[in-house]
């Protein structure tokens, strides 16, 4: 009976000596797993970029070409939180900048400010001050037209300078597609 005794002892003491031993090595292994885990739900600084790029959209602004004169789009990309507050304002004010592209010029005459920026129901009211009349031709008034009638909700622009209709510019442009 002791011999039992003692190879039940013997076969118990090594029986909890492996499960001590493989407790640890397994416990060694979750925590590398979860490591690992944490380490993939890291954001890596490519990521981020990928993220802010969401927010990106495309706009087009148009100006003159220089050699052809004819009007000319060029595709600017904007981060499109800045469309929140006043879109059409934001826009106008990107137009007023004039273009990157040196084959391009902007035709409204420098010095002209943007007064307001104002959507009533479908049209949109931008007043400028009195530069804004210095214009050689049509074409700043075309590369205003052109660029604000991308915005869907925009069917007629009523330009005013510093509040006041003017000869040439009296008209209502409605939008026609």
């Amino acid at each position: 009976m002791n011999n039992k005794k003692i190879v039940f002892f013997i076969i118990f003491t090594i029986l909890v000596f492996w499960i001590v031993v493989i407790n640890i090595y397994t416990k060694d292994d979750t925590s590398k797993v979860i490591n690992e885990n944490l380490e993939k739900n890291e954001i890596k600084p490519e990521e981020e970029i990928a993220i802010k790029d969401e927010y990106n959209t495309e706009i087009e602004l148009y100006f003159v070409d220089k050699t052809s004169d004819v009007i000319s789009k060029e595709i600017r990309r904007i981060d499109a939180r800045e469309l929140i507050d006043n879109p059409y304002k934001y826009v106008i004010n990107l137009l007023m900048e004039g273009p990157k592209d040196e084959n391009l010029y902007n035709p409204i005459p420098k010095g002209t400010q943007v007064n307001s920026v104002i959507l009533k129901k479908n049209t949109l009211y931008l007043d400028f001050n009195e530069e804004f009349l210095n214009s050689k031709d049509t074409d700043s008034i075309y590369i205003i037209l052109n660029t604000m009638y991308q915005f869907n909700e925009i069917e007629n622009i009523k330009i005013t300078i510093n509040g006041e209709e003017r000869d040439g510019i009296r008209d209502k442009f409605v939008k026609t597609d």
